[in-house]
């Protein structure tokens, strides 16, 4: 039997934006909860979503920003303690044993409402594409963006990504068509 997060009580105070640069650039992969059945985006993870939630006696809030590397941040504040970390769960867990000196672990999912329906569904509003992960022999190639070209057999506005290891660095490579051009760029800027 397979055990479901519990529902927490989960207060959307602000569902946040869709950036284009975020969600649909180089480091999208990121910004995007995926299922792992079928390697689809479930929702887009919105900078700037923020979150009340009621633990122990506490509120805690939890908002999304933009941190080092066009990755994800979580900001979790509760009364004057507050931290930034790369999930929620590290957020809370921090804040709430610095808060009751005692150590607990609650789901970063169930924690944001990503398992609340209703608040899915809004996160999920106006999503005219969602990014797809194809995976490809040992690669996990990430398709953000797909468009069409004037030119027959072509598409144009295609773009994808790869996380890649390149002369013993880790960066993304990044392949995209634009009309009859093909490119290529690696970066090896990416820190996760």
């Amino acid at each position: 039997m397979i055990k479901k997060p519990r529902l927490l009580p989960v207060f959307l105070e602000n569902s946040g934006l869709l950036v284009n640069e975020l969600h649909y650039g180089p480091y999208s992969r990121f910004w995007w909860d995926f299922s792992t059945e079928n390697n689809v985006a479930n929702f887009p993870i919105h900078l700037n979503q923020q979150v009340k939630v009621f633990l122990n006696g506490n509120d805690f809030f939890l908002t999304v920003k933009k941190g080092a590397g066009n990755l994800p941040e979580y900001h979790c504040k509760s009364g004057e303690i507050e931290v930034f970390e790369t999930s929620p769960t590290k957020a809370v867990v921090i804040v709430y044993k610095d808060i009751f000196k005692s150590f607990t672990r609650y789901s970063g999912h169930a924690i944001m409402g990503w398992n609340n329906e209703n608040i899915l569904e809004i996160l999920k509003n106006d999503i005219e594409f969602f990014p797809v992960i194809c995976t490809v022999g040992k690669y996990k190639i990430f398709l953000y963006a797909i468009g069409y070209s004037l030119n027959k057999g072509w598409i144009s506005g295609y773009e994808a990504s790869i996380i890649h290891v390149f002369d013993k660095k880790q960066g993304i490579l990044v392949s995209k068509i634009e009309n009859e051009d093909c490119i290529a760029v690696f970066g090896n800027d990416l820190v996760i």
